[in-house]
């Protein structure tokens, strides 16, 4: 019964691992017999009332319920309770969701911040209640008159945050401060994804290291050769694949990321699949038999037209979450799959976002629970640091009217004094 217990988890996660068919191939290897379309069908919150969808989940569920099924309903509940709680804020303050469902704009106009932060949270534990049990059907109402609110809500974040990165390109390219702002965010964005990875050199370090090219005292020469790796992966992205033509992500593109990382750590791995499986704490990726066909997969679906109609946020925090998922590599996965994440923003006007070592906790917590099925907080969480990348640079423009569109692709100044430069370090 353990062994239906996990199909049962697998097959109640799908409401956002099939919104491409990348994952899709993994839910086959281990379910079987059911095709994209009944896969869709099943991850459709909006279709958990009928009965075609209950009957399809009744195969789980034996007559008496096994314990890992009543233990799953048991947390349901416990979920759904708690979302109810999160609402009150809503229901004291006098706002009713079925008048919300008439006029959304009007309704989330009227919300406070905190208030639409708890209707946020609580359409996100009532997913999360389903995912634990799909036929919890207080659960399943109250999630889809939330939901659709819950979009628009995303939406206009997205719109406020196009309209912070619009305001960045009324700043000339002569100007100083604007130079300073860039050089200083290289230098954080390689320091932070380093140091999420569990490097251990200090921004000032790293900054030393990247100016000078000589070895640090005390620190170990991986350590350093990471940042040297890394620069040479953004240095790739910046002068490569944002310049000339910009053509469809490749699976090459991505192995030559890789390859820069890696490249003065590990070079008989870098630029290459693992051959072997890998374990990342709770998450097991899938077998290594299976990356050729996954990767295939990941690249016809980030460029095609339905992930280029996603906002680019949406779409550089999925493919993010998405290669970390396969974990494709046997190290260097995370940093990576961030500069691929980075390369899709930059490609469509927005600067390269970084995830800060700070949050390093929450980074892997809302990349967990895309694992169990709502990638949605991930997405919202990197919109954070895409927002954040914008703060300096803003308060250099005033009050000045945004433009209505963004240029093809974000204009990073790579780090100038050690452009053209080897990529070793010379000791003392």
């Amino acid at each position: 019964m353990y062994s239906g217990f996990i199909e049962y988890k697998i097959l109640s996660s799908l409401n956002s691992l099939v919104k491409s068919s990348t994952i899709y191939i993994i839910v086959q290897k281990f379910a079987g017999g059911y095709t994209i379309s009944d896969c869709s069908q099943l991850g459709c919150l909006k279709d958990q009332r009928s009965s075609d969808y209950a009957s399809r989940y009744r195969f789980l569920h034996s007559p008496t319920d096994s314990k890992y099924v009543r233990i799953a309903k048991v947390i349901s509940v416990g979920i759904q309770k708690e979302a109810e709680m999160s609402i009150l804020s809503l229901t004291t303050g006098g706002k009713n969701l079925d008048h919300a469902l008439l006029s959304p704009n009007d309704f989330i106009k009227s919300l406070s911040s905190e208030q639409a932060h708890n209707l946020v949270k609580a359409e996100g534990l009532y997913t999360k209640a389903l995912i634990s049990d799909p036929l919890n059907i207080r659960a399943v109402n109250n999630q889809k008159r939330m939901s659709s609110i819950v979009k628009e809500i995303d939406q206009q974040r997205y719109r406020k945050i196009d309209s912070k990165v619009a305001r960045f390109y009324l700043v000339p390219d002569s100007d100083p401060g604007l130079k300073k702002v860039k050089v200083e965010h290289y230098f954080l964005h390689i320091y932070h994804s380093n140091a999420i990875e569990g490097n251990t050199l200090s921004l000032a370090q790293t900054r030393s290291l990247l100016e000078t090219r000589l070895a640090l005292g005390g620190k170990s020469l991986q350590e350093q050769n990471e940042v040297l790796g890394l620069d040479a992966a953004f240095k790739y992205l910046n002068n490569t694949l944002l310049t000339g033509t910009l053509t469809r992500i490749s699976l090459g593109d991505i192995l030559e990321l890789h390859r820069r990382v890696l490249s003065f750590v590990d070079i008989s791995e870098a630029g290459r699949l693992r051959k072997t499986q890998v374990f990342v704490g709770d998450h097991t990726p899938p077998p290594a038999s299976m990356l050729p066909e996954l990767m295939e997969e990941l690249i016809d679906w980030v460029n095609s037209e339905e992930a280029l109609a996603l906002h680019p946020i949406e779409l550089a925090a999925l493919t993010h979450w998405k290669l970390v998922y396969i974990h494709p590599f046997y190290d260097g996965n995370g940093r990576t799959s961030r500069l691929v994440m980075n390369l899709i923003l930059m490609r469509a006007g927005y600067p390269p976002a970084i995830v800060r070592k700070e949050d390093r906790s929450k980074y892997y917590e809302y990349l967990k629970s895309a694992n169990e099925g709502d990638v949605r907080p991930f997405i919202r969480f990197i919109g954070v640091f895409v927002s954040a990348a914008n703060r300096p640079i803003a308060t250099q423009v005033g009050s000045l009217m945004p433009y209505t569109a963004l240029p093809l692709h974000f204009p990073w100044l790579p780090h100038e004094q050690s452009s053209g430069r080897s990529h070793v370090i010379y000791s003392n």
